[in-house]
């Protein structure tokens, strides 16, 4: 060093000139008002995500109905054959045929989502669930023309 800055440096020991910064103080609080922060908003998006799942099962289930109503319409009332659709290890959206090779349908599948297709005669079902949804399904029943919420996948078509 030279004499110069020395001497600048004891000037300003001498006056109290210090550097100016933050305290230990000022930076624990912000720390613990981050971490409260964090605290709120973490579990927020975690419900949203279960949510964001739930819909995509929806999306699909309604998406299905759609394919299985149109099949029906363009072949003279005639349900495709029962099967399952089943992404539930895929990472995007795949297109899935469902049935014998005669009677096929085929519907976009989102990731991590499986759809089954029940058919009793003229009536059906489609069920859907997510793979990171444990004990929530989604099912369409044609004979009372609704979907709902359901804590099992159907095992058979009802007819009224």
């Amino acid at each position: 060093m030279n004499r110069h800055s020395t001497q600048s440096i004891a000037r300003r020991i001498r006056s109290g000139d210090r550097e100016s910064g933050f305290t230990l103080i000022e930076l624990l609080v912000v720390i613990i008002i981050v971490g409260i922060l964090a605290a709120i908003a973490i579990p927020l998006s975690l419900s949203q995500r279960g949510t964001a799942y739930q819909a995509a099962v929806k999306s699909d289930v309604h998406g299905a109905v759609l394919a299985v109503q149109t099949y029906a319409t363009s072949n003279g009332g005639t349900l495709p054959a029962a099967g399952t659709a089943d992404n539930s290890t895929g990472t995007v959206a795949t297109a899935k045929r469902v049935g014998s090779a005669a009677t096929a349908v085929t519907f976009t599948v989102s990731a991590g989502v499986t759809l089954q297709l029940l058919v009793n005669g003229s009536y059906y079902t489609v069920s859907g669930s997510h793979a990171r949804v444990s004990n929530w399904f989604y099912v369409f029943n044609s004979s009372q023309g609704s979907s709902t919420p359901a804590t099992a996948s159907p095992t058979a078509v009802p007819t009224s």
